[in-house]
């Protein structure tokens, strides 16, 4: 198990390519663009929204993404296989959440298969509280 961590992190140092995500971020990209417009067809996509699950509305995601400008589309260059594709929205606003102040800020995970959008993962998932393990003295 460690030789193939180690083999894998090679590639990725040695500046090995991984997938070739070039046509699935033209994919998101093109999608992103035709979404702005109001004459796209959005039947076929999944939508999953982390932060409610009673808001998985194509008319939600819209609404989500329509608000804010792209920030950065990014991927995980070293990844060997097709791997979802990631999109920042910035905002240009402070707001509150919970009692926290932040810049806010929107993500998404786009999935594409075949040269089309086919789920779209959006918002902040909950964080996942880890308890630390005990060890057991005897």
């Amino acid at each position: 198990m460690i030789s193939l961590l180690l083999a894998q992190g090679a590639a990725v140092l040695s500046g090995e390519p991984g997938y070739d995500h070039i046509a699935e971020v033209a994919v998101v990209a093109n999608f992103l663009a035709e979404a702005e417009g109001d004459d796209i067809d959005l039947s076929a996509i999944e939508f999953i929204n982390r932060s409610s699950r009673t808001q998985n509305s194509t008319s939600d995601f819209l609404e989500y993404a329509r608000e804010c400008s792209i920030d950065e589309i990014s991927v995980i260059s070293s990844s060997d296989r097709s791997l979802p594709i990631s999109v920042l929205w910035d905002c240009g606003r402070f707001v509150e959440v919970e009692g926290k102040r932040g810049w806010e800020e929107r993500v998404a995970s786009f999935w594409v298969r075949e040269g089309r959008v086919i789920r779209i993962a959006f918002g902040e998932s909950a964080p996942i509280n880890i308890q630390p393990q005990v060890p057991h003295t005897d």
